[in-house]
């Protein structure tokens, strides 16, 4: 009678349970050069969605930035997309601890060329990044040194205490100073000439030695006017205390040796 013969009454029971699928998220080995952050480009793996549910928004992150093996990798972020926010599922989330930080290849270049005229004081040494870069808020610390001695010649510098941190790999790259002979008073002359001639208001005012100069019977000066540009030289002599160079707008220099 097609159910006809009944009143049917239909009764709810409020007593049944789905348990939470198990879900398990867990981070990928990754590799990577160091680069001052914890940042991984891996993504995590997912094992017991059910149905079409999805899991988006995955990422991972290293323990710490440092380089080096065995490097611990957790879980940072996910989203459990399965119309209950994430309720049906009990979310477990497991590292990787096979992660790998290689350090990061730099090359420390000392700069050509660098030196000094013989019996002056020691410059300090430059040198430049020539290949690679620091990362972060990193610095080289310490100093490069060249080999000793005065005398005119070449002298390589060494990397000295010039260091990066263990998350550099640094290659360094020597060249020479140079320490050149002090010239002597006819060459400076000639030097200053040379410079000079053929500008205008060349003059050679004086040069010679003066005995009459109270501090020293050995006082040396060369005075030389070139328009508006003036040379001042080094004069020979242990006491000689002017560096080689040029000054601007200066109209007349006097180089002594006390």
């Amino acid at each position: 009678n097609l159910g006809g013969n009944y009143t049917v009454s239909l009764v709810t029971d409020t007593t049944g349970v789905i348990n939470q699928a198990p879900l398990t998220i867990t981070a990928a080995t990754n590799t990577k050069t160091y680069d001052a952050t914890t940042a991984a480009a891996a993504l995590p793996t997912v094992a017991g969605l059910q149905g079409a549910d999805t899991v988006t928004g995955l990422a991972e992150l290293y323990a710490d930035a440092n380089a080096g093996t065995g490097k611990t990798l957790a879980v940072s972020a996910y989203t459990v997309n399965d119309g209950n926010l994430g309720g049906n599922y009990t979310v477990s989330l497991v590292t990787d601890t096979t992660g790998v930080i290689t350090a990061r290849p730099i090359t420390i270049a000392a700069v050509w060329p660098q030196g000094k005229i013989q019996g002056y004081p020691e410059p300090g040494l430059v040198y430049v990044i020539s290949a690679g870069s620091l990362v972060g808020a990193d610095t080289l610390s310490g100093a490069m040194v060249r080999a000793a001695g005065e005398t005119p010649g070449l002298y390589p510098i060494g990397q000295g205490t010039l260091s990066a941190s263990p998350n550099y790999q640094v290659v360094f790259v020597s060249t020479d100073f140079v320490i050149a002979p002090l010239p002597s008073l006819l060459d400076q002359v000639r030097v200053a000439q040379s410079d000079c001639e053929g500008m205008p208001g060349f003059v050679n005012l004086n040069g010679g030695t003066d005995s009459g100069d109270r501090r020293s019977t050995r006082r040396r000066s060369l005075d030389l006017a070139c328009g508006a540009a003036a040379i001042r030289l080094p004069v020979a002599g242990p006491k000689s205390d002017f560096v080689v160079g040029r000054e601007i707008a200066t109209p007349v220099v006097t180089g002594r040796g006390r």
